[in-house]
């Protein structure tokens, strides 16, 4: 597990569903409705999980910290979005591998259930749906895989992850 985990979050306790959402992609408020099963939010507890995704040529060149800046621009977009609808959400950036992300996330985050949110452009590839069927092997809880439209990252504001 991630040592970048554990601090990063307090959720509460017994307050409704916990969801974990992966946003390979970035959710936009128009997306809040499929990332929480078009459940209001009130009392739902969201970690979203962003995998620092890295492009082959990122990984022959060895630039994570391009990935990193990807992720956390996805993070605070999702985030962003979920808390705006009243959600109460926070977030980390995972693993380079999406399966591993979720893996470090669930050690410290007891989720009800994984939504994993992927453009449409790449819902049938590694990212979307063998993603969410390698998921649903190794989770121990439902998971569901979403086509969320691309929201280009917000302006940065203040801080949705710890340093």
């Amino acid at each position: 597990m991630s040592s970048r985990l554990s601090p990063m979050f307090h959720l509460a306790p017994d307050r409704g569903r916990r969801v974990l959402v992966v946003a390979n992609d970035a959710a936009g408020p128009e997306d809040v409705d499929l990332l929480l099963g078009g459940m209001p939010p009130g009392g739902d507890e969201v970690l979203v999980v962003a995998p620092a995704l890295n492009s082959w040529s990122g990984r022959l060149v060895c630039d994570p910290g391009a990935a990193e800046r990807d992720a956390c621009a996805r993070l605070e977009a999702t985030v962003r979005s979920l808390r705006a609808s009243g959600a109460a959400a926070s977030g980390i950036v995972g693993d380079a591998d999406p399966l591993y992300a979720i893996e470090d996330a669930l050690s410290v985050f007891d989720a009800d259930e994984v939504v994993i949110a992927t453009a449409p452009a790449r819902m049938d590839g590694w990212l979307g749906e063998t993603l969410a069927a390698r998921a649903r092997a190794h989770c121990g809880v439902p998971v569901r895989n979403v086509a969320v439209a691309f929201e280009s990252p917000p302006v940065r504001g203040e801080p949705l992850v710890a340093a």
